[in-house]
């Protein structure tokens, strides 16, 4: 601690100076003033941490002394001042401490007691110092940790948790400058997607075009709505056992590397990514009147002030050119696609909640309009409005035929028929999902139809049936769906060829050799010694169907194939060894939902 001692009396100041040890007490004498001037003076270049100060000297006695460093931002804090006086006055003493005095010693006073008060004086700036250190750390944990809290603050408002008088008082907790006569515009913008295993991120192929090839451009109620707004594998195979080398069907399959927590990205967005966004947000929307946060999601919040005298439509108008130019911002800086869903209308504090669903809703419609633009809130289909036309069930029929012999070509023909009639009929995101959730349910029922479970085929992939609304994009959704038709009859074909039971393998060496006969599982296994109920579990296992599913999925494919081909009904039944035409032809419908003279024709 350095001290500072002030008396104009030489011989005094020399005594308090040289008789008393400071040193030995961790006290140095950095300067002796003479008078109040001097002490002015020398405290400016020294900087002593206390001063004893005596009250009687001439020009400046030491109560205007203790004033005018008072006065000063170098002395008035973290400086202890101690006065020696001989007036033994209650309002004098009371003047000094009420000037920020820390002790008021009366004449005489000898050395040790003003030792003990400089000493105590230092002890208390000490403790001054040690909370002044403590609450600054704690200024600057909250200074850190504030981003966060706002954004978790908006992010609550926004989801209704709070009421008005909750997010005014918030407001203030938090910095955040709100008034309650203010009105407030809601979006939400999100990074596209991109089709197919990738992850989201990539700057290729992301023109922000409408995403149906076929259909030229995305369609809204009434016309080219999006001409109206603002531009702006399968699992990995267990190990086998001793001297099981054959390959596996789930390998064969064939399945991209997913490091964990990939699928997450793929679905809601690369956290990269969107922290990227939500980064050039706040450096392109600094000054226009936004407050912005990560959603529960970790899509970008924007919130957008408004003041009440504004017109509404002037307000949308702004906001939709401030989006627009932040979307072209992320593609031209970022090489990323991102879309925006803006609510409806301008709402005040207790209007959040709805405007920001509002903006997550328009954001929706992307899957229908394409990525990469501004979209704003429409209302919603009422329920007296006619839902769009299921499919026509011929495109189902040819895919589930298509499914159940494995034909992948025909299952992506057939697919993409089902999926452009299902397209051509959606007019909102609702829609689209509905789409995708038909499309989805074909598949799993021809997996669950063999009994596999939809881990063994998809995968990763499998993520997707349960979080349909996930796919962004109608290109991310077509990826998916047919990745999901390729697996399967990849699967389906795998299960059939690779079998490591030499019981087995004879069996399936039977019944390609013998569809003309009456084929059972009794006869079979009698012709190889084998317990019935043994050979029917060990196929099942083997192959995932059972014996006579089996049999009777070859045969139909033999006679399918070979009514296409152009042969007679009749020799087809005679082929796969059914001698009754009519009977045939009941099996053979009831199988491919179809005669055999209309498979003929087809």
């Amino acid at each position: 601690m350095k001290l500072m001692i002030v008396d104009d009396e030489l011989q005094q100041r020399q005594g308090l100076a040289n008789h008393i040890p400071w040193g030995a007490h961790g006290i140095e004498v950095v300067a002796l003033a003479a008078s109040g001037a001097e002490a002015l003076h020398l405290a400016e270049r020294k900087k002593p941490d206390i001063l004893l100060i005596d009250v009687q000297m001439p020009q400046m006695d030491g109560l205007t002394l203790v004033r005018k460093l008072r006065e000063r931002p170098e002395t008035s804090a973290f400086t202890k001042l101690i006065i020696v006086s001989g007036h033994d006055n209650f309002r004098y003493a009371q003047d000094a401490l009420g000037q920020g005095v820390s002790q008021y010693l009366l004449k005489p006073v000898d050395d040790g007691e003003l030792l003990e008060a400089v000493l105590r004086a230092g002890r208390e700036l000490r403790a001054e110092l040690e909370r002044w250190r403590e609450e600054a750390a704690l200024r600057e944990r909250w200074t850190a940790h504030l981003p966060h809290l706002q954004s978790a603050f908006l992010q609550r408002w926004t989801s209704g948790a709070y009421d008005e008088t909750t997010v005014l008082r918030r407001c203030e907790d938090y910095g955040v400058a709100l008034r309650a006569d203010q009105c407030f515009v809601v979006a939400v913008v999100d990074v596209d997607p991109l089709p197919g295993p990738g992850r989201y991120g990539d700057a290729a192929g992301m023109t922000g075009e409408p995403t149906r090839e076929d259909n030229g451009q995305a369609r809204g109620r009434g016309g080219s709505r999006a001409a109206s707004v603002p531009a702006g594998g399968a699992a990995q195979p267990e190990a086998a056992g001793a001297g099981d080398h054959k390959p596996s069907a789930d390998a064969a399959v064939g399945r991209e590397a997913v490091s964990p927590g990939q699928w997450a990205d793929r679905a809601f967005g690369s956290p990269l990514s969107q922290f990227e966004v939500e980064h050039l947000a706040r450096e392109i929307l600094a000054a226009a009147s936004c407050w912005i946060a990560s959603d529960a999601s970790g899509r970008t919040l924007l919130i957008f002030t408004m003041p009440p005298e504004d017109d509404p439509d002037d307000c949308a108008l702004r906001v939709h050119a401030s989006v627009g130019r932040l979307l072209s911002h992320v593609r031209e800086t970022l090489g990323l696609s991102a879309s925006a869903g803006i609510c409806a209308r301008a709402g005040g504090i207790g209007d959040t909640a709805e405007l920001y669903a509002q903006a997550c809703r328009a954001l929706q419609e992307r899957i229908v309009y394409g990525g990469g633009i501004a979209i704003p809130y429409a209302a919603e289909r009422q329920a007296g409005d006619a839902p769009p036309a299921a499919p026509t069930p011929g495109s189902e029929h040819a895919l589930e035929l298509a499914l159940e012999t494995g034909d992948e070509t025909q299952a992506q023909a057939a697919l993409r028929l089902l999926w452009d009639d299902s397209l051509a009929r959606a007019e909102t995101a609702e829609d689209v999902h509905e789409a995708v959730l038909y499309a989805s349910h074909l598949l799993l029922r021809a997996i669950r139809k063999r009994g596999w479970t939809i881990r063994q085929v998809a995968g990763e992939d499998a993520d997707y049936f349960h979080h349909v609304r996930s796919l962004a994009s109608q290109a991310q959704a077509w990826d998916w769906l047919s990745r999901m038709a390729a697996r399967i009859c990849t699967y389906l074909q795998c299960r059939r060829k690779t079998t490591n039971n030499q019981v087995v393998r004879a069996i399936l060496k039977i019944v390609d050799g013998e569809l003309d006969q009456d084929i059972t599982l009794h006869t079979v296994a009698d012709r190889l010694y084998v317990n019935s109920s043994y050979l029917s579990r060990l196929f099942k296992q083997e192959t995932g169907v059972s014996f006579s599913a089996y049999v009777l999925e070859r045969k139909m494919e033999r006679a399918k194939a070979f009514l296409r081909d152009g042969g007679r009904v009749y020799d087809a039944a005679r082929l796969v060894g059914y001698r009754d035409v009519s009977y045939f032809t009941k099996v053979f419908r009831k199988y491919w939902g179809i005669t055999p003279g209309g498979m003929k024709s087809g």
